[in-house]
């Protein structure tokens, strides 16, 4: 299930408005989380775990697609640094996806930004169901909520929103 769905969040940013088609392309996904600060051991962990990930399902990926990761440290709770981290990852990077996100209050700062640069936003753990609810390309991956992040990602595609 987690396979299909990281796979659809790789797809889904590919196809996105204003990404190049997926024909030898390279999608950059921003991964912001802490390095630094409070549960700044989380970061390497999830890291360690994405890259893992990925190189066991290289092979499902669409021919000439490479996955290029840029790494970014919040450094705890602290909203302002990673709304600012979000906006240069979304302008000066054109980063295709987001993910990584641990805090709640990092997630709603960075969910304004997303929506409106249409940028896949893939949320690791996040408390409150605000941001899925109302913003349109934010995703949990949280175990206890995949079902519904993958419905209202897909009605939200189909929509055009």
């Amino acid at each position: 299930m987690k396979t299909r769905m990281l796979l659809a969040l790789i797809a889904a940013s590919a196809l996105a408005p204003g990404a190049e088609p997926a024909f030898a392309q390279t999608i950059k996904i921003g991964f912001i989380t802490s390095y630094s600060g409070l549960n700044a051991n989380l970061g390497p962990y999830m890291e360690r775990g994405m890259r893992l990930y990925l190189k066991e399902h290289a092979k499902e990926l669409p021919p000439g697609v490479k996955i290029e990761f840029l790494i970014r440290d919040d450094t705890g709770p602290n909203p302002d640094k990673a709304k600012q981290l979000a906006q240069e990852l979304i302008v000066r990077d054109k980063v295709n996806l987001l993910a990584g996100v641990i805090f709640t209050p990092n997630a709603l700062a960075m969910a304004p930004l997303v929506t409106g640069a249409l940028v896949v936003h893939a949320v690791a753990v996040l408390l409150s169901a605000r941001p899925v609810g109302r913003q349109a390309l934010q995703a949990r991956l949280h175990h206890g909520e995949r079902f519904r992040s993958r419905a209202r990602l897909r009605g939200r595609l189909r929509q055009g929103d």
